[in-house]
């Protein structure tokens, strides 16, 4: 309180009055001041925090984005199939992870069995043949042997 009667006394101005004691006094400048070097430190620190806030946004983006295609693509094991992914390669670009569809299908040409239906994954019945029928006697000669040993035996 004492700075501002020392500056304008105890009397009431008109704004005339007003501006032409604020030109007289160094102490005070009237418009843009010149920021002190906090200021200008906190403006840099924004301008970096805001920066790195785009960059981590757009690396959550770009995540989200890989993690909804590679269940779309029917991956078996995402997290095997985010490995095999080049991410420095990958863009995003309205919405959308450019490149990521060229991978998905070299992935899918050269390693099928992280995908559903993939090569060596079917799912039909193999059927493995021994050369006999099951449950008749054989003409193996090892049969031929067993037969004779049981009959010798009794059983």
């Amino acid at each position: 309180m004492e700075a501002i009667q020392k500056i304008f006394g105890e009397e009431a101005l008109t704004w005339a009055q007003f501006v032409e004691k604020m030109k007289q006094n160094p102490e005070v400048q009237i418009g843009q001041t010149k920021p002190t070097q906090e200021a200008e430190q906190l403006r840099a620190a924004l301008t970096n925090l805001q920066a790195q806030y785009q960059t981590d946004l757009t690396a959550a983006k770009l995540d989200s984005a890989v993690d909804a295609a590679l269940l779309a693509a029917k991956v078996r094991n995402p997290k095997a199939a985010r490995a095999l992914l080049h991410f420095d390669t990958l863009r995003m670009e309205n919405g959308t992870v450019q490149g990521l569809a060229e991978q998905i299908a070299l992935l899918r040409q050269n390693e099928p069995y992280l995908f559903e239906n993939g090569a060596g994954q079917d799912e039909e019945t193999h059927i493995v043949r021994t050369g006999t029928a099951h449950g008749a006697q054989g003409t193996a000669p090892m049969d031929k042997f067993l037969t004779a040993a049981m009959a010798a035996a009794g059983i």
